[in-house]
């Protein structure tokens, strides 16, 4: 079942130090400049439209996951959407208790080939 998603309203990602830190120097990140946009991840195959928000880690060292449902997370300490080296890291709900069905929720439904932006 394909599902429209509205986009999710942008919102916190507060900077948590992670591993993946380490060494980095000061640079320009996703959202850093004043009037910097966030991204959006887009699956045109599932009708998901969703903010991207940056995300860390939590204090037990795991993944930190966006609360509303309709946003997807990407981990700030690693490369960026967009980077010509590394690997974005993106990660969100497939479904909240409070909310239902979250920006993830189809994900197994996508079919090689399908295009997905940020």
């Amino acid at each position: 079942m394909r599902r429209r998603r509205r986009v999710g309203r942008a919102g916190g990602g507060r900077r948590i130090p992670g591993a993946g830190d380490r060494g980095r120097g000061p640079g320009h990140r996703l959202g850093d400049r004043p009037g910097d946009l966030l991204p959006l991840l887009r699956v045109p195959a599932l009708g998901v439209t969703s903010r991207v928000v940056p995300t860390g880690v939590t204090r037990a060292g795991n993944a930190q996951i966006p609360r509303d449902g309709d946003l997807v997370g990407w981990y700030e300490y690693g490369s960026a959407p967009g980077d010509a080296r590394g690997s974005a890291v993106l990660i969100g709900h497939r479904d909240t208790r409070a909310e239902g069905p979250g920006a993830l929720y189809d994900l197994d439904a996508l079919q090689p080939g399908d295009v997905v932006t940020v």
